[in-house]
């Protein structure tokens, strides 16, 4: 049996399998997930003070993740955000650096 891990995940992506895929293999792990299908209902329940990692999508819609990390970063959030995507290149990891990402993987 796993342990329970105090801090949770975020996911934000609006593809149902990766979210359904993350939940499993991270819930696996012992990890809570709570998971939003675009940055409009994550940055409306957005807790700062709420201890967890965030793995935003670059592709959410309406609203890119790249938008979505410097909201986080303007209301002062400094938890650790990791931008995913599976159109990755270093012109958008750097700009996902610049937005306020932590980190930058490839699907």
């Amino acid at each position: 049996m796993t342990e329970a891990n105090t801090c949770k995940v975020i996911v934000v992506d609006d593809d149902a399998g990766v979210r359904d895929s993350l939940d499993a293999l991270l819930s696996a792990k012992g990890y809570a997930c709570l998971l939003y299908a675009n940055a409009e209902g994550f940055l409306k329940a957005n807790d700062p003070e709420d201890p967890a990692i965030i793995l935003m999508d670059y592709s959410l819609g309406t609203e890119s993740g790249l938008d979505a990390i410097k909201s986080v970063r303007a209301q002062g959030d400094v938890r650790p955000i990791i931008m995913i995507t599976a159109h990755g290149d270093i012109e958008l990891a750097v700009d996902a650096m610049k937005a306020g990402a932590t980190d930058f993987i490839e699907k």
